[in-house]
């Protein structure tokens, strides 16, 4: 029993990941203009997609940002639009520009590993390079865990964890002999766990895309202060495409975190959210 839940699990997630998985592309590849976003029911929006990528098949990669920044200031987005919109920064060397898509991309499908390829090669591009501290193996397996699927999947992965719960508890209460009772106890008890963990999962990844709680400095040179004020030290600088946690506001500015764990306060027009 226990071999066939396993095998079950396995196969229910190499479905799930198969249906949510991506069509690689590289940064130096042409945009995938077959690769139409679900909202892609509007005529005239269709048009725009089009001419944007063509445009940026042309090298007209200027022209190319226009569209698809027309596609989000009317309150269009995806994955693959954020992720064509970085790389036409890219391509336009706007680096900072390009790791706020790229970010906004995973945002929307953590499981993106070409977005996730490209925002390293932007990032490799940046001035500052920050060491992060260090991350608990647990933490940083369930980081890893969540980018296999979206949202999305890993809802659809609760949905069929809750039911093999159920059906690990009817196999218990039915059965005759106490290695099926076990078998059934361990089924159910497994699933369990993995409800939970799918659920977590779901739900923090839903959160995210909301609110990611990030920013990245969009200006060549951003000097951070110990205090909300002009008045107050200097504690650092952080050069265009870094990124940085946000914490409160206070007037025009926001306090940061860093990935090495300092803090200090920046003016809320240096950065841009993700």
């Amino acid at each position: 029993m226990i071999k066939i839940f396993i095998s079950t699990v396995l196969a229910l997630s190499a479905v799930s990941v198969q249906a949510w998985a991506d069509t690689p592309d590289s940064l130096s590849a042409v945009v995938d203009t077959a690769a139409v976003p679900d909202y892609a029911d509007d005529d005239s929006e269709v048009a725009v997609w089009n001419r944007a990528n063509d445009a940026y098949a042309r090298g007209e990669f200027r022209a190319a940002i226009d569209g698809y920044n027309s596609l989000l200031a009317a309150g269009r987005e995806s994955s693959k639009l954020y992720y064509n919109l970085g790389n036409a920064y890219f391509k336009c060397d706007s680096i900072a520009c390009a790791i706020v898509s790229y970010n906004r991309a995973l945002r929307l499908d953590p499981s993106d590993a070409d977005a996730a390829y490209n925002l390293s090669v932007a990032e490799a591009r940046t001035v500052n390079r920050i060491e992060g501290l260090p991350e608990f193996f647990v933490t940083g397996w369930l980081r890893r865990l969540s980018h296999v699927m979206t949202s999305d999947g890993w809802a659809v992965m609760s949905v069929l964890f809750f039911a093999l719960m159920l059906a690990g508890g009817v196999w218990y209460l039915l059965a005759s002999t106490v290695r099926r009772r076990k078998a059934g106890f361990t089924t159910s008890a497994v699933s369990l766990v993995l409800f939970v963990v799918s659920v977590c999962i779901a739900t923090s990844q839903k959160r995210d895309k909301t609110d990611s709680g990030r920013a990245v400095v969009m200006v060549s040179a951003a000097a951070v202060k110990s205090s909300p004020g002009v008045s107050g030290k200097d504690l650092f600088v952080l050069n265009e495409g870094a990124c940085v946690s946000l914490g409160e506001k206070i007037g025009d500015w926001r306090q940061i975190t860093i990935a090495s764990g300092d803090k200090g306060w920046i003016l809320s027009e240096q950065i841009e959210e993700i």
